[in-house]
């Protein structure tokens, strides 16, 4: 018996002894997101010169004149209101879209023509305060999104 607790005791202290204690572990500090910005529209940029479009209804909810359900997205150079991609659309006008209170709708754009050495923004055109065709757009300032590259 004192045989036994002896290989007991023996293999504890011997298990006991190979682990070293943890190192202390640091609290993450707080990260911000990879993009972000203060108007209701939103770009990351995806592989593949894409580009994910996210419009937020922030405030109050979002109506946004389509055609066919195609929102115009125009890629603009930085300090340019000359759209470098997009902004062209059919002259059909069909039903809002509508992104309610608190909601975001997020889509893919591709612009394969535009270079990756060029710092960009999106704008999205037609994004109104009301159902109606003519209700007052919002400021074109609030339809610009962050800047960003596009990722081959």
């Amino acid at each position: 018996m004192k045989h036994l607790f002896l290989c007991f005791l023996m293999t504890f202290l011997i298990s006991c002894t190979g682990h070293t204690s943890l190192p202390e572990t640091i609290a993450p500090e707080e990260s911000s997101p990879a993009y972000s910005t203060n108007t209701l529209v939103l770009a990351e940029p995806l592989p593949g010169k894409r580009v994910r479009i996210s419009i937020s209804a922030r405030d109050s909810s979002l109506y946004i004149v389509n055609c066919n359900e195609h929102i115009i997205v125009s890629l603009l150079t930085k300090n340019s209101d000359v759209p470098a991609w997009g902004g062209a659309t059919d002259a059909c006008l069909s039903q809002s879209i509508i992104i309610p209170h608190k909601s975001t709708l997020s889509f893919v754009v591709t612009a394969p023509d535009l270079g990756t050495d060029t710092i960009y923004m999106a704008r999205v055109g037609g994004i109104h305060r009301g159902l109606d065709v003519r209700s007052p757009q919002y400021e074109p300032e609030l339809t610009l999104s962050n800047e960003f590259q596009l990722r081959p």
